[in-house]
């Protein structure tokens, strides 16, 4: 679990939090990708504000045997900074973006749900900064760190675009 309000590994670059008040200086750990060296039979990333997705996710994952993992996005209003009624909105715009990629790995198969797959290409995800603008946790980005954020964005889509196209020939 993360708490949206204390740096881990998986705070994105650059975003305040109680204990980074100055913004993270890496980029995040890609922790479902972490799991998938390690073999692990059913790995996806999911977000509350698609909710069908996230159901199909879990019943894939409770048909298995063996370990699963679901890395979950849910908004934090109170850490990110934004106010609660924007909750969905934000999380549709961390996947809309391209900030947070919704896929599976199942026994190794890397699959990009459908309502990521048209991000691949790139003419269709909005800008980091729509996402970034609504939190206070990135208020204080500067315009450089904003297109080092939109850099590592999409250097991310072409390695989950390779992953797919390898996962297709299999």
């Amino acid at each position: 679990m993360n708490t949206g309000i204390q740096r881990s590994g998986a705070t994105p670059y650059g975003a305040w939090t109680t204990t980074t008040v100055t913004g993270k200086t890496e980029h995040k750990k890609d922790v479902p990708m972490i799991l998938e060296a390690h073999k692990i039979p059913y790995i996806a990333t999911a977000c509350i504000s698609y909710p069908l997705d996230f159901a199909e996710k879990v019943k894939r994952a409770a048909s298995m045997k063996g370990f699963r993992y679901i890395h979950l996005l849910a908004p934090c209003p109170p850490g990110w900074r934004f106010p609660a009624h924007l909750t969905i909105r934000v999380g549709q715009l961390a996947v809309q973006t391209g900030m947070w990629a919704l896929y599976e790995v199942v026994n190794g198969k890397f699959q990009l749900s459908p309502i990521s797959r048209a991000l691949l290409d790139k003419s269709k995800r909005k800008p980091v900064e729509e996402y970034l603008k609504l939190q206070g946790r990135f208020a204080k980005l500067s315009k450089a760190e904003i297109e080092e954020l939109q850099r590592h964005v999409d250097k991310q889509w072409k390695r989950y675009a390779l992953l797919q196209k390898l996962s297709e020939t299999l």
